[in-house]
Parts: structure tokens; C-alpha cells; sequence
């Protein structure tokens, strides 16, 4: 009796395990499914599905230590995005995994087995865990998207970004990201007790939190090249403290093959290396152009301290902690590297980043772009001296009859992108067509249409994130200069050196044929921008006081809106107005914002008047600009806000508006008592302007009609 009822539980437990692993392997089955994330129908049903199934294989073997079926339905719950219930259920399954009797104690094997089950279940959870806070992220972003609302501040960020940290230690993204919104929070108000919660110790928090996550992403990059799946060769590299993200114009010279230097200037115990050099090999990446090393170099090379490396270079996640290792694209999107790249989360083959062949790799590449190129502020301070100092080998490129000798630009969809690149190379415009020698970099912003009506994906390199690869590239660098310790002047935001922001000025002057105003009244330009309306209104109105009292003219500038595709002729006239209004003020007035780059074209001893912020040093970039230029700056400081310049709107603090005024009225009087001896400098620099203009033709010379008058 014994011997037959053990048969038949036997045989029982047999039937319970054939019909749990039938169960086990639907899910399977139902996990490898293709789903669009986008497809709420589908994936409701298939959630439906798999617990539908899930439920049938408990209930085939209730059994406390099999895993299987929980891990199964948490990584379906994992690729549709449902990453709480995923959680959850790996959660579940790891408890099972290590409870006794879920394995074999006497035999190895199954024991060495359990172990790497229970590695890859925390594995998997821990990715849904960083996951489930990036799309708390990402919802806290579209909800300030245009500025940090209110009802918020950038601590709700931060603490979601520790949360991701406490999984992933070493992810570059979130290491970046804690540090930017760190920085937001530099300018908070005080404390109840008045403490101003240690705001140098806030500023370097930041600053290192940059450097460790450029560290972490040249690291991943370089790990990802040993493995091939970097793009580009595989390449040797010694880990050593010293081996850091390389920058700047001091390396650049040493790693180049052929230095022009445009200046040098004395420092503090240094020189500012400046120059328009030729690397050979370089791989180009990212949104931001980023550069780095090819033939079995593993340098990177940014002439920005604050570019997201995390965000620009071809790498895997693998500052993860465990061996099974993810392939992430930049930010999150699996578009990238023209949907090249994939792997599957469970396991399957991974896949390189593909390496540059074919249409993406030049002979030689004249690089007109870098951090952030199509924000206005970054383009003009930075992308603008580049195309200046590079005008022999653009013209040598349009001048080559070889196709793959190219420029690359960014994305002309930008109104002042097209608008100043055909103030500077006109020759790359014949007949309102663009030159085949221009390579557009970024995504559009816009869709492009082909002559039958379908929409174009990717013209030249609008993709998320492309790749090229140049056998011969110029480009201009330079040193970011020293400063002191945060947070008193540094570290620095953006700082382009002063001999190259003299140049540019010249230039764009001589291109506009810029002259003295003919009427002699002063000139006062306010720039709209974040403050907030009512002030805004307030300030226009004591300002239309102040021109009824003094004789002075007052003008309204608003940087153009890239919304609504304009015409080339538009975008070319609008900055020829721009540069004429700036170059004529006598006073630039504004909140800390991208309209305030304009003072570049703005004559030595022109007043700017900055509406800014006391306690943030990456914020500083406009009062670098004044020195540089000779201009007189002006801060006033807006109220104490936790949100800074990430704010939606700002505020001034009481007085401020009276503060602003004042310092107006002084703008004007000095410039009253200044004008027979610093204007007369000033026209000098103007009349070789003029002479310059006159060579390459008759520039317009109407008025900034665009721009209001009140």
C-alpha cells in the first residue's frame, strides 16, 4: 500500500511539474512578444494574459520555494513599463529563491545555480527600481518644462536622483544631473535660523559631483571600447587617478598635428592657449559634437567643463554593479545611433554600437558646432568665434571639389543658426540653396517633407545621436580660464576667452556695416525675458519715465522664436538688426537670460545692467562677457528662489525695481560725460568696421523696425 501510494504521489507531483513548466514556458513565450510601449490596449491584454497564466501556474504547484513563475511576470510587468508591480513581484521571487528546500544544499551545482538565479532576480530589480524614479523624473521634467513651477524645487529632483544613486552608484547620468540641480539650489533663500545653508559647501558639493560624473563616463566609455561596444577601435587604457576627462586648449595643442594660434594671454601662473588646431582620427558623437579619441585613443577631448559626457558619448551602462551588463543610450533613448542599437533585458546577445563606415566617414571635417550650439546664448558665445577663426579652412572646404571634405553645422532649422551663418559664409548659400558641404547636426525641430510629401527622418546627421568620423578635423579651442575656488568666481560656467570675443565683435560689426546713430540720442535696450509680468510691466513704464526725462530712446528686444519655420531672407535680416540695435545702445538692460549674450556687438563702455543672482557661479557668464569687452556691468540681485535660473519666472527683491532705474540714470549720465573721449575710441573701431564693409559691398542700413519702440 505504501509502495503504491508513493507511486501515485509521485506521479501526481510529476502531472503538478509538467503543467507548471508548460505555464512557465507561455510566459515565456508571452514575454517575447513584440509590444509598443505606445499601445495601452495591448498591453493592458497582455498583462491580462500573463496573470491569467501566472495564476494557472500557482495553482498548478503551490510550492513556496519556486521562483520561476513570479520572475517571469515581473519582467513582463518590467517590458511594458508597469516597474512598481515589477518590483514587487521580483521582491517575491527573491524570497522564494532563498528559502530552504528552493535548492540542493549537497550538490554544488544546483547551490551555484541558486546563487546566480538570486544575482540576476536583484539584478532585474534593480534596474526596475532606477527605472520606476526615472519616470518620476521624467513626469517632475514635463511638469516644469519652460521652468520650475512654484509649487516646486529642485530638492524634489535630487531626492529621486539618491534614490537612483543607492542603485547605481557610478551612473553618470544621475551623478550629472544631482550636480545641475545642486547648482539650481545655490541661490535659496536663508534658513529659519538664518543660516544660508552653507552655501560654499553647496558649491563644491556640485562641482565635484561634475567631476565625478565625467569621470564615470569616460570610465564607462573606455570600459565599453574594451568590450566593443563603444564604436571605434578597441583601445588599452591604465586606470590611474591622474587619468581624468581630458580638456582644453593646453592638451588639444599638444595632441595636434597643426596649431594657429589666434592669441595668447597671461594668466596667473599660465598662459591661455587659443587656437585653431588639426586632429587626425577623431570620432564625432552625441548632440553635442563631442570628440574623442580613434586610433587606440581613449582621450576625450570638450572644449566645455560642463558638457554631459553621460549624454554624449557611444557607452553602456557599466558603471552597474553587477557583470550582467545593459546596453543604455544616451538619456534614455533607444532611438539613438539611428536605432542601431539594441539588446534584449533578459539576457539575448548584445549588439555594438555600430562603427562609422560608408557615408559617415570624411576626408576632413571643419567642426562648427559644440555644447549646446542651437541655444542662442552658446551659439553666439561660443559657436560664433569658431566660425570666424576658421574661415580659411571653410573656405578651403566650399572651395574642394571632393564631397567628403565637409562642415558640419548645427541644425539650420535654428532661425539665428541660418540667419548668421549666411552673414559669415555667405558662400555656402548659392541661389538660397544650401551647400552640399554642410552637414546639419542635431535633431530636427521641425518635420522635413521630401518632394512627394513624406516625411524625412534623418537628412545628413538629424538623427538623435549621431556618429561621424573625420581622418582630418579642424577646430578652435581654448583654455577655460583660471579662476578662485567656488563659490566666490568659479568654477566657471562658459568662459570664451577675450582676444576671441574682440574678434567676433569686429567681425559682426564689419559684416552689418555698424555705425554711430545719426540722431545722438542715447539708446535703451531692454531685453524681455523671465520676469515676471507685472514687473515686467512696471520696469518698461519707469524706463518710458526715464526716456521722457533724459531724451533717450527706448527699445524692446525678444530673442526670435524658432515655432514657426521663417524664410532665409527673414532670419539673415533679423540678426543684421540685432547686431545694429546692440551695437547702438548706450544702456542694455535685462534679467540673467540668453537676450543678454546680445552685448557682444555692444561698444566699449555700453552699460549692461543684469537682473541675476548673488550666490550661483555657474550664473556668471554675462559679467565675464563686460570685462571682456570693455562694457561697464551692473548687478542687481533678484529675490532668493531655490529654483534660480531654472525658475519659470523671476522675481526682484524690494527695491530692486528702484535699484534697476538708478542704474540707468548712471548708465546714461556716464556716457554723457564720456562722449568726447571713450566714444571717440570708440568710433575709431567703428570706421575700420566701416572701411571693412565697404569692401565686401553696401550693408543695410535701416533701423531695428522689428524691435518696438515705445
Amino acid at each position: 500500500i505504501i509502495v503504491s501510494a508513493e507511486y501515485e504521489w509521485n506521479e501526481t507531483l510529476q502531472q503538478f511539474a509538467l503543467k507548471y513548466s508548460r505555464e512557465i514556458s507561455r510566459l515565456e513565450k508571452l514575454l517575447k512578444e513584440r509590444i509598443d510601449k505606445d499601445d495601452s490596449a495591448k498591453i493592458n491584454s497582455t498583462l491580462e494574459e500573463g496573470q491569467r497564466i501566472f495564476q494557472s501556474a500557482i495553482d498548478a504547484f503551490p510550492d513556496e520555494t519556486l521562483p520561476h513563475a513570479h520572475e517571469f511576470l515581473a519582467k513582463l510587468h518590467y517590458k511594458v513599463g508597469s516597474y512598481e508591480s515589477a518590483i514587487l513581484l521580483y521582491d517575491e521571487a527573491i524570497r522564494r529563491s532563498e528559502l530552504p528546500g528552493s535548492y540542493d544544499p549537497n550538490e554544488g551545482s544546483d547551490a551555484e545555480e541558486a546563487r546566480q538565479l538570486r544575482e540576476e532576480l536583484k539584478g532585474d530589480r534593480e534596474r526596475a527600481q532606477y527605472l520606476m524614479l526615472q519616470r518620476k523624473l521624467d513626469e517632475w521634467t514635463a511638469a516644469n518644462e519652460g521652468g520650475i513651477t512654484k509649487d516646486t524645487t529642485p530638492l524634489e529632483p535630487i531626492a529621486l536622483l539618491e534614490g537612483q544613486l543607492n542603485v547605481f552608484p557610478q551612473n553618470p547620468q544621475s551623478l550629472y544631473d544631482k550636480a545641475k540641480y545642486t547648482v539650481l539650489s545655490l541661490d535659496s533663500p536663508k534658513d529659519e535660523d538664518g543660516d544660508p545653508s552653507s552655501r560654499n559647501d553647496l558649491s563644491w558639493e556640485a562641482h565635484n559631483l561634475f567631476d565625478e560624473a565625467q569621470y564615470a563616463a569616460y570610465i564607462a566609455y573606455t570600459y565599453g571600447k574594451m568590450r566593443g561596444l563603444a564604436g571605434g577601435r578597441q583601445c588599452l587604457h591604465k586606470y590611474k587617478a591622474n587619468d581624468r576627462v581630458l580638456m582644453g586648449g593646453k592638451l588639444w595643442i599638444q595632441m595636434a598635428s597643426n596649431v594657429t594660434l589666434i592669441a595668447r594671454e597671461s594668466q596667473v601662473e599660465t598662459k591661455l592657449h587659443i587656437g585653431a588646431i588639426t586632429l587626425e582620427y577623431v570620432l564625432l558623437s552625441g548632440r553635442d559634437a563631442v570628440i574623442s579619441g580613434y586610433a587606440g585613443q581613449c582621450q576625450v577631448y570638450v572644449p566645455h567643463p560642463y558638457v554631459n559626457l553621460a549624454d554624449n558619448l557611444p557607452m553602456i551602462a557599466s558603471w552597474e554593479a553587477i557583470d550582467t551588463t545593459t546596453i543604455l543610450a544616451p538619456a534614455g533613448n533607444r532611438r539613438a545611433y539611428d536605432g542601431k542599437l539594441s539588446r534584449s533585458l533578459h539576457g539575448l546577445p548584445e549588439y555594438e554600437i555600430p562603427t562609422p563606415e560608408g557615408y559617415n566617414v570624411f576626408q576632413s571635417i571643419v567642426l562648427l558646432t559644440g555644447y549646446k550650439s542651437t541655444n542662442y546664448f552658446h551659439f553666439v558665445a561660443e559657436t560664433l568665434p569658431s566660425i570666424i577663426s576658421l574661415k580659411e579652412s571653410i573656405d578651403a572646404t566650399l572651395d574642394s571639389d571632393n564631397d567628403k571634405e565637409i562642415m558640419i553645422t548645427p541644425n539650420l532649422q535654428h532661425g539665428f543658426v541660418d540667419g548668421f551663418l549666411r552673414l559669415l559664409i555667405p558662400d555656402a548659400f548659392k541661389k538660397n540653396k544650401v551647400s552640399d558641404k554642410i552637414i546639419q547636426w542635431g535633431p530636427n525641430i521641425r518635420p522635413v517633407f521630401d518632394d512627394d510629401g513624406e516625411e524625412v527622418i534623418g537628412e545628413g546627421f538629424l538623427s538623435t545621436h549621431p556618429i561621424a568620423l573625420g581622418r582630418r578635423l579642424d577646430v578652435v579651442t581654448w583654455d577655460q580660464p583660471n579662476t578662485a575656488p567656488a563659490p566666490t568666481e568659479g568654477p566657471p560656467y562658459c568662459l570664451t576667452p577675450p582676444p576671441l570675443l574682440n574678434v567676433t565683435r569686429h567681425e559682426l560689426w564689419k559684416k552689418v556695416g555698424a555705425k554711430e546713430t545719426t540722431d545722438n540720442a542715447p539708446r535703451i535696450v531692454y531685453c524681455k525675458g523671465k520676469l515676471v509680468e507685472e514687473e515686467e510691466k512696471q520696469l518698461l513704464l519707469e524706463l518710458k519715465g526715464v526716456t521722457e526725462s533724459t531724451g533717450a530712446k527706448l527699445f524692446v528686444y525678444s530673442l526670435p522664436s524658432d515655432e514657426n519655420e521663417t524664410s532665409s531672407k527673414s532670419n539673415l535680416k533679423e540678426v543684421r538688426k540685432t547686431v545694429k540695435l546692440f551695437h547702438s545702445a548706450t544702456v542694455v538692460v535685462g534679467a540673467h537670460g540668453e537676450a543678454l549674450v546680445n552685448s557682444i556687438f555692444s561698444r566699449p563702455g555700453t552699460t549692461v545692467i543684469e537682473m541675476g543672482f548673488e550666490n550661483v557661479p555657474q550664473a556668471s557668464q554675462y559679467r565675464h562677457l563686460s570685462t571682456s569687452l570693455g562694457l561697464k556691468h551692473v548687478d542687481i540681485n533678484l529675490a532668493k528662489d531655490s529654483r534660480s535660473f531654472g525658475a519659470a519666472e523671476y522675481m526682484l527683491r524690494e527695491g530692486g525695481l528702484e535699484d534697476v532705474v538708478e542704474a540707468v540714470l548712471d548708465g546714461l549720465r556716464d556716457a554723457a560725460e564720456n562722449e568726447g573721449g571713450d566714444r571717440a575710441a570708440v568710433k575709431d573701431e567703428v570706421g575700420a568696421a566701416q572701411e571693412g564693409a565697404a569692401q565686401e559691398g553696401a550693408a543695410v542700413q535701416e533701423e531695428a523696425g522689428v524691435h518696438s519702440e515705445l
